[in-house]
């Protein structure tokens, strides 16, 4: 999900917004990036920025704003964000989304900022006359009639969300009329009153009229139950029509995960059968300490037979710990519900034998976990358990199996794989 454009910029050669220092610098990021990812069996969803003016050059915002495009607060104050009711703003960030549809073989098209900043706007002088025409209301006293405790609020938010509503469904129809496999996704508040009362967010109205293909809910909170209730709460909102991705906040202004705290949401949202998940703002800082987590399994496939195939992988955390992880056990469909994992002394030669003990009985169901390191060189074996009994933990690469310990956790009673 790359960020290659915004409301007021573009890292590609667009016809329509002005070109960043990047694209200026370094070439066209759009195709870079699918030159990149596509050989690698990667897709790549452009990413938008919707109405948000930041970092667009000073002299395109002073033309929005010249021309009474850009937003008001409710006290009369301007701010660098398009309106979403000016119709020459809703035909921008329309045609620029599909500018890229137009001309680059992406899989999907992505929203963000999709919504207003904030309970404060937009109260610009266009609002008001768009919203008397379009509901037939006259208003007397601006903005206070459509302010919270005022005579037409309860006709004023209901046309405020669907302002930004209207821009989903248009992209995501003329979008689908280009390429009708192309998948439409949105970055959303992940508390859904406040993204329907406070920012004009209505996503579940998304759903129900079927104009968005999968959204990403920014649950970025490091509370562990904070963030299950979210997922929680959004599973049954989306009710099975679409996936949910949660957003795990790595790092932004509230939240600063260790590599345990993004393994742990993680786990959350296998638990819940969302549709996947996706890191918010990975920077080359986390990713010399995220991203060898991720591969210890949390991104890896799960199938069938990758444990004890040779799936079992190792990284050290940035704190010095040793990180295991693996695939899911090879019986998908009476699958155990836990791991038990085996540490022994690496050795070599003729006279070297088995002799790995205990050190974890239980992962609580996670196919990852985090030990102290030791002295020593070790193998490491993991094996399927359901706590009353253990499963084998694979063979050696002579074909022989592995012995179990001899003071395992569990009586041990394998099955052959499928």
């Amino acid at each position: 999900f790359p960020n290659s454009l915004k409301a007021g910029l573009a890292h590609y050669p667009s016809a329509l917004l002005p070109h960043s220092e990047q694209y200026a610098t370094h070439g066209d990021q759009v195709q870079q990036c699918i030159d990149a990812a596509h050989p690698e069996g990667i897709e790549v969803h452009v990413w938008k920025v919707n109405w948000n003016l930041n970092r667009a050059p000073q002299d395109f915002i002073d033309g929005m704003r010249a021309a009474e495009r850009t937003q008001v607060s409710a006290s009369g104050e301007p701010i660098d964000w398009l309106c979403p009711s000016h119709p020459d703003n809703h035909a921008l960030e329309r045609d620029s989304m599909l500018e890229v549809l137009q001309n680059y073989d992406v899989e999907g098209l992505h929203f963000d900022y999709i919504r207003y900043p904030g309970p404060d706007y937009c109260y610009c002088d266009g609002c008001r006359t768009r919203f008397e025409q379009e509901t037939g209301n006259t208003v007397t006293d601006w903005p206070a009639d459509v302010r919270a405790g005022g005579p037409l609020e309860d006709e004023f938010l209901p046309w405020r969300r669907l302002q930004i509503t209207e821009l989903v469904e248009a992209v995501y129809h003329a979008a689908k009329a280009i390429d009708p496999d192309v998948r439409m996704s949105a970055a959303v508040y992940g508390d859904y009153d406040l993204a329907f009362g406070n920012v004009g967010q209505d996503w579940v109205r998304w759903i129900d009229l079927g104009i968005i293909d999968t959204l990403f809910p920014m649950d970025t909170t490091r509370d562990y139950d904070e963030f299950r209730q979210l997922v929680s709460e959004q599973m049954a909102y989306a009710a099975g029509r679409i996936p949910i991705h949660p957003g795990i906040g790595v790092r932004n202004d509230r939240t600063q995960l260790s590599s345990d705290e993004v393994l742990a949401q993680i786990d959350i949202t296998r638990t819940h059968g969302t549709g996947g998940y996706i890191l918010f703002q990975l920077d080359i800082d986390l990713e010399l300490d995220i991203l060898p987590s991720l591969a210890l399994g949390a991104t890896r496939p799960e199938g069938a037979g990758e444990i004890p195939g040779g799936s079992l992988v190792l990284g050290k955390s940035a704190s010095g710990s040793l990180e295991l992880g693996w695939g899911s056990t090879c019986d998908p469909l009476a699958g155990p519900a836990d791991y038990a994992v085996y540490r022994g002394t690496l050795g070599a030669g003729p006279g070297w034998t088995w002799d790995h003990e205990r050190v974890i009985c239980s992962t609580g169901g996670n196919t990852f976990a985090t030990l102290p390191m030791a002295v020593g060189d070790h193998y490491f074996l993991v094996a399927p358990s359901d706590t009353n009994r253990e499963g084998g933990t694979g063979f050696s690469s002579d074909g022989t199996e592995r012995p179990s310990s001899s003071a395992p956790c569990a009586p041990q009673a394998r099955a052959a794989c499928p």
